[in-house]
C-alpha cells in the first residue's frame, strides 16, 4: 500500500512538476476550472480522476486552499486524493495543515496519506508534528510512512525524531528508522544503535544486527568491537560469528586479537577461516598458513601458534 501511493505521487511530481511554470494570479475562470477538477477528481472513473488528480496538480498554489479544505473534510478517499495532490504541488502553506491532519485525523489512509504528502516537500518546517505523530501513531504503515518523511528533511534534528524507533516492535518500523538514522547520524546515534542491538532477541534478527554492526563499524564507533565480540561467540548463529570476525579485521582494534585466535577453533570451518585472515590484517602476520578447515587438529594447532606469537610480542 505504501509503495503504490507513494508511486503515484512520484507520476505527479514527474508529470507535473516538470511543466510547473509561473502561472498569472487566478480569476474566476480558473476558480471554475478548480472546482471542475475536483469534482472530476472524485469520479469512479480511475482514468478521468487521474487525469484530474494531475490537472489540479499544475493548477499550482490556485488549487490549494480548495484542497487543504477537501484534506481536512473527514471523508477518507476524497481527503486521501487531495493530500496526494497537495503533495505534488508542493505550496508550503499546506504544510501546516497537513502536519494537523497528519497528527489528528481518526482515519489510517488518511494519515498515511498525510505522511507521504510530507515527504514531497522534505521540508524541516515538519520535523517535529512528523516526530509527535510518530510517537503515537497505531499503524505501522504510517509509522514507516513518518520515517521516510523524516528521512527526506536536509535536518539532522529529523534523525534524532527517529531514534525511539529503532526499538518499535514491528520489524519493517525498526528498518526504516535504521535507515534514517544511517542517513542522518544524529547526536546520540551510535548509543541508540547499541540499544537497539541489545533490544533484538540473541537468537534471531541477524540480519537486523548485521545491519546495526555494518554502519557501526563504517562510523568506527566505539560501541562497534564489543558488539562484534558478543556476536563473535554468538552460539545460535554461524553466519553471525563469520560476520563478526570479519568485520573485526576491518576495525583494526588489536583489542580483538584473543578473541579471534580462540575463534580459529570454531565448529564451524568458516568462522575458523575468517578469524585466521582478520588475526593476519590485524598482526601483519601471514604465517602460519590458513588453518585445514577440515581438521580440528590442524586449527588446534594454528590457535597454538597465533597464541605463543602474541606472548612473544607483549
Amino acid at each position: 500500500m505504501i509503495r503504490f501511493a507513494a508511486c503515484a505521487i512520484a507520476i505527479l511530481l514527474a508529470g507535473c512538476r516538470a511543466n510547473d511554470a509561473p502561472r498569472p494570479p487566478g480569476g474566476s475562470a480558473d476558480r471554475e476550472r478548480v472546482g471542475r477538477l475536483i469534482v472530476e477528481m472524485q469520479l469512479p472513473d480511475p482514468e478521468r480522476a487521474e487525469a484530474a488528480r494531475r490537472e489540479l496538480a499544475l493548477c499550482g498554489k490556485e488549487a490549494t486552499p480548495r484542497l487543504i479544505g477537501l484534506a481536512a473534510s473527514g471523508k477518507p478517499m476524497v481527503a486521501a486524493q487531495a493530500l496526494e495532490v497537495l503533495g505534488a504541488i508542493g505550496s508550503e502553506e499546506a504544510i501546516a495543515p497537513i502536519c494537523s491532519i497528519l497528527n489528528t485525523s481518526p482515519h489510517e489512509t488518511v494519515r498515511l496519506a498525510a505522511a507521504q504528502a510530507l515527504l514531497s516537500f522534505a521540508s524541516p518546517i515538519a520535523t517535529d508534528p512528523v516526530g509527535a505523530a510518530l510517537a503515537h501513531e497505531a499503524c505501522a504503515d504510517v509509522r514507516v510512512a513518518c520515517l521516510q518523511a523524516l528521512q527526506a528533511i536536509p535536518d539532522r534534528g529529523a534523525g534524532r525524531k527517529a531514534l525511539p524507533s529503532l526499538q518499535d516492535p514491528a520489524e519493517m518500523v525498526r528498518s526504516a528508522a535504521v535507515d534514517v538514522v544511517e542517513a542522518h547520524r544524529p547526536e546520540g546515534a551510535g548509543d541508540a544503535l547499541a540499544e537497539a542491538y541489545a533490544y533484538l532477541p540473541p537468537s534471531g534478527a541477524w540480519s537486523e544486527k548485521e545491519r546495526i554492526l555494518g554502519i557501526l563499524v563504517a562510523w568506527r564507533d566505539p560501541h562497534a568491537v564489543p558488539l562484534l565480540l558478543e556476536a563473535l561467540s554468538n552460539p545460535f548463529s554461524s553466519p553471525a560469528r563469520q560476520e563478526a570476525a570479519r568485520l573485526l579485521g576491518e576495525l583494526g582494534d588489536m583489542a580483538a586479537v584473543s578473541a579471534l585466535i580462540e575463534a580459529i577453533v570454531d565448529a564451524r570451518p568458516e568462522v575458523a577461516l575468517a578469524a585466521h585472515s582478520s588475526l593476519s590484517k590485524l598482526t601483519g602476520r601471514t604465517d602460519p598458513a590458513a588453518p585445514d578447515l577440515g581438521d580440528t587438529n590442524g586449527r588446534d594447532a594454528v590457535r597454538e601458534a597465533w597464541k605463543k606469537w602474541t606472548e612473544q610480542r607483549r
